[in-house]
């Protein structure tokens, strides 16, 4: 079996172009037990009439024994409650059903990110893992879960007999995998010590953060870990891997007013199978006003602070995304989304955009005081022109025209094949 020599100082420096697996923890990382009706020792205690202080002492005193398949969740129950003197089946069965029906809940909830984010990694052919200290009940739900089918090994510790941290759990992941420890992204909560372990092990730790507000005390499995990488959205793991633009698979579409970005990108995300955002849409429905009152309530600077907060809080993959005319006056944002997305820049020339723009005011179009259009046009056109990966001059296109030359660059790029035709309707 092979299994890592413990790391040089320095060694843990990620190297995106290595990754060729990404392994996961479960608990707080693809699904929350803070989901609908949680049930933890003290609700157990309560319901089998038991001094809390006294059961919880006694019920994590068999907590590795429950994890590595010597009690199943009912054996466990009964060992605990004898040791107490109360005992009765009706109190184990009660407090089994309870346990099951709070983890029906969370993996009735199964986030769309978690599915989602496993599906990409299988077609972009990563492979995945799964490592996870679970007792008996929660070893059946995993099992029966959508999440199942995508794990290439899952190594469930009351199957395998050892729990994390154990450096064993880490080598026999790698060993099926037919990978090296350097060549596997490890995502957890950081319970249970996993993040170092995986550390030491060789891996790649990437702290995940997206389900840390849900939890309360005294159940909070892990505080935020400095040391390490954070995730805060599941998406943000293709972020972590060879070409994670590439593995996104998103389109962002840039342009002046009136350059047709929104109904180009309505068309494209149907050919492409893809979802679809608007990001004036998004900034009007966070701001409950239209782009021309913000504008006009928030002057623009207060305008663009909000246009910018609006971008940087889009986390999706597998989306077009069309933004506003004055998206690029924020670097940050602009930068936020090249990392995330392939940028294209929907040329317009000046003289077909006037004939378009008819009432520039009322359409929200950013304008500081004493700007004149042609200083706007000449401002704008140098940003798209930074942040573009590839442009699509519209002079002489017709819209499905311009359409199927944005599907074409985009298929070129992320490799990608499909079928498609361009038809009036």
């Amino acid at each position: 079996m092979f299994c890592a020599p413990h790391p040089v100082p320095g060694a843990q420096k990620e190297n995106a172009s290595m990754i060729k697996a990404v392994i996961f923890d479960m608990f707080e990382t693809l699904v929350t037990l803070f989901e609908g009706r949680t049930y933890f020792g003290e609700n157990i205690a309560a319901d089998v009439g038991a001094d809390p202080a006294a059961f919880r002492k006694e019920w994590h005193s068999i907590e590795n024994d429950r994890s590595t398949g010597k009690y199943t969740i009912e054996e466990g129950l009964k060992e605990v409650l004898t040791r107490l003197g109360i005992y009765s089946d009706g109190k184990v069965r009660l407090a089994a059903l309870k346990r099951r029906q709070a983890l029906s809940d969370t993996f009735s909830a199964i986030p769309y990110g978690s599915l989602k984010l496993l599906q990409k990694l299988k077609a972009n052919g990563i492979k995945t893992g799964l490592i996870t200290n679970t007792f008996s009940d929660e070893r059946d739900f995993i099992r029966e879960s959508p999440l199942f089918q995508y794990f290439d090994v899952a190594l469930i510790s009351y199957e395998q007999g050892i729990c994390k941290p154990e450096p064993e759990m880490f080598c026999r992941m790698t060993d099926r995998l037919g990978v090296s420890p350097e060549e596997c992204l490890y995502v957890g909560d950081g319970g249970s010590k996993e993040l170092y372990a995986a550390k030491d092990a060789g891996m790649h730790p990437l702290q995940c953060t997206w389900f840390h507000d849900r939890a309360f005390e005294p159940h909070i499995p892990c505080p935020i870990l400095e040391e390490f990488d954070h995730a805060e959205h599941p998406f943000d793991v293709l972020d972590h891997l060879p070409d994670g633009k590439t593995a996104r698979g998103n389109i962002v579409l840039t342009g002046m007013p009136a350059s047709g970005k929104s109904t180009a990108g309505i068309i494209l995300a149907k050919i492409l199978g893809m979802d679809f955002i608007d990001s004036d849409i998004l900034l009007q429905q966070r701001e409950g006003k239209k782009l021309s009152e913000i504008i006009e309530s928030e002057g623009v600077d207060g305008f663009l602070k909000a246009e910018e907060e609006t971008l940087l809080s889009i986390n999706v993959t597998d989306t077009v995304i069309a933004t506003g005319g004055s998206a690029v006056y924020s670097e940050k944002a602009m930068e936020y989304l090249k990392k995330r997305a392939f940028i294209c820049y929907l040329e317009v020339e000046k003289e077909e955009l006037v004939r378009r723009l008819d009432d520039i005011k009322q359409r929200g179009v950013v304008l500081r005081e004493n700007e004149s259009f042609d200083d706007m046009f000449a401002a704008r056109k140098k940003l798209y022109e930074k942040y573009e990966d590839f442009r699509v001059p519209e002079e002489g296109l017709t819209p499905e025209k311009t359409v199927e030359k944005l599907a074409e660059h985009f298929l070129k790029m992320t490799e990608r094949t499909i079928g498609f035709c361009m038809t009036k309707r």
